[in-house]
């Protein structure tokens, strides 16, 4: 008895099903990315669109270049350096990346970045980027308890750039799902370096953000209009986006207190002024890194104040 084996309808039904749309199929790469290529259509971290101080660079295959002026022959080039890592960094089940963004301008510096890529319902969106060096040397992306952590090699803030790296630093970055926005989470292991200079009048000291230990980031709504100045004589003038603060301070070695702390009185609406005459208020050391940022560390070792 002959057996029919019929073919060619199974595998029309299949063409147009699959022309439909009814079936995904989910490519995995072991050691590259992720794609999901649904009918030819490819999105990738390698495609996406990140943000690095205010402008946008909309990848195609892990690279962009824009032209830096109408009339300039130089050009803006950002690439992804080495490939994506990959862990679920919005908590929501599905694998997202991370990057690292090198930018180069036609000069001799080549700045490194780091990012994320959030997988959005099979398609990546990139985030800001937060600045890691210029012309380091980047080790790894490893992921930890659910965040990027970036490993690089950098210099001694007295080297020059002709220096070899050799100074391990790491950043662990924090994702603000609501927003798509990453900042750095703190190190204490960092942030507590042997300062190179240590003067707290050199300079007028504007507010970054506050980081608190229990994860919390507190950032001025205006940026640039928190500031404090510290005078020789004992004395300190602030200012923030309403009042103007002043009062004395007391230093003995690392400690610092604020003193007699007063303001004008002027009331503005949606002011940070409060919250941050609070946080000076609870400053119990502080320090300047081989940034020149001062680190303020609060009361009861609940969080620290950026200083630039």
């Amino acid at each position: 008895m002959k057996r029919t084996i019929i073919i060619a309808p199974v595998i029309s039904v299949a063409l147009v099903l699959l022309v439909a749309g009814l079936f995904t199929i989910k490519i995995i790469t072991s050691n590259d990315f992720t794609v999901d290529n649904v009918i030819g259509t490819v999105n990738t971290p390698l495609s996406a669109t990140y943000t690095i101080e205010n402008q946008k660079y909309s990848l195609e295959g892990g690279q962009v270049e824009k032209q830096l002026a109408p009339s300039s022959a130089s050009v803006d080039r950002v690439s992804i350096f080495g490939n994506p890592i990959y862990g679920d960094f919005n908590n929501d089940g599905v694998l997202d990346a991370a990057v690292i963004l090198a930018q180069n301008k036609g000069g001799s510096g080549t700045f490194y970045f780091a990012a994320l890529s959030i997988n959005i319902e099979g398609f990546y969106k990139g985030t800001n980027a937060i600045f890691l060096g210029d012309r380091i040397t980047p080790k790894k992306i490893e992921v930890r308890n659910g965040r990027a952590v970036y490993i690089f090699l950098d210099r001694k803030i007295t080297d020059s750039f002709m220096s070899k790296p050799t100074i391990n630093k790491s950043v662990i970055v924090n994702l603000d799902s609501a927003n798509m926005q990453i900042s750095e989470i703190v190190q204490k292991q960092e942030i507590y370096t042997t300062p190179i200079k240590n003067n707290l009048n050199s300079k007028i000291w504007t507010w970054v953000k506050t980081q608190y230990n229990n994860g919390t980031v507190v950032e001025p709504k205006k940026p640039g209009l928190f500031t404090v100045k510290f005078n020789v004589d004992g004395s300190f003038s602030a200012r923030t986006d309403c009042n103007s603060i002043g009062g004395g301070y007391k230093v003995v070695d690392n400690k610092i207190t604020f003193l007699n702390t007063f303001s004008t009185l002027m009331y503005c609406d949606g002011s940070q002024e409060q919250e941050y005459t609070k946080m000076l208020g609870e400053a119990s050391s502080y320090l300047i890194n081989d940034k020149n940022n001062m680190i303020i560390s609060l009361k009861m070792d609940s969080g620290t104040m950026i200083f630039k």
